[in-house]
């Protein structure tokens, strides 16, 4: 469990992304990213819904491509950033994972109901914020898929932004996904962002390092990326 003292230093902090250059508050405000999914959360019954998935494969299929990638690493604490009501957690404890965990998310109605569902595992907390905490390894899955009405080159910064706090929070490495340009054209919607994996791949390479894995093939338009801590960052 992670001490009051801890909790209170990281609830709500837009700090780390503002010293990049980028001011979350300032270009999309709390509300606009929370709105979406705290409607689903009251609107939807099934529980991947509820989290803003389309159905429970679609939610599922990620956590287990990330889980597979990040166990390689053999953390003993994982820090879940945009942890909505904690599935992610239910999916690590029923692949045996026992270590601590971290959820953290912007919504205080989530975190709410996450705190309650977990309230008798003593290796889990929750904390309403948005910048990730010290661990091992640090995931996120589905927070860089909905952009709604922001700008192209103001989400890719906030994309950036995410990945960099990511990064220097932990001590292993650190896995997420996001929608993919290699997808059907026909089939992409204004509302959501697509990331071009060359791009991505090259750019996690030069910034972080070079060990890392690219999964493309879990048929959901979408990637994973798991980057580890054992070799440097490269020029192309």
């Amino acid at each position: 469990m992670i001490g009051k003292e801890c909790q209170a230093s990281i609830a709500y902090n837009y700090k780390m992304h503002e010293k990049q250059g980028f001011n979350f508050s300032e270009t999309f405000g709390k509300s606009d990213i929370t709105t979406f999914y705290e409607e689903c959360l009251v609107s939807k019954n099934d529980p991947a819904a509820r989290n803003g998935w389309k159905d429970y494969y679609a939610q599922h299929s990620r956590f287990t491509q990330m889980t597979h990638a990040i166990m390689q690493l053999s953390p003993t604490s994982i820090c879940d950033v945009g942890c909505g009501t904690g599935d992610y957690l239910g999916s690590l404890r029923s692949k045996g994972f026992r270590g601590s965990y971290i959820g953290i998310d912007l919504s205080e109605r989530m975190i709410t109901e996450a705190s309650k569902k977990y309230v008798d595992d003593s290796n889990a907390t929750f904390i309403t914020g948005f910048s990730s905490v010290s661990a091992d390894v640090t995931v996120t899955s589905g927070i860089f898929n909905v952009k709604g009405s922001a700008a192209e080159e103001d989400w890719i910064k906030y994309v950036g932004s995410v990945i960099e706090n990511m990064w220097e929070s932990s001590s292993l490495g650190i896995s997420f996904n996001v929608l993919s340009l290699f997808s059907d054209a026909k089939l992409r919607k204004e509302n959501l962002f697509y990331a071009d994996p060359i791009k991505m791949v090259k750019y996690c390479a030069q910034k972080f390092s070079t060990n890392l894995i690219l999964d493309h093939s879990y048929g959901q338009f979408d990637m994973t990326i798991t980057i580890m801590k054992t070799r440097n960052p490269i020029t192309l």
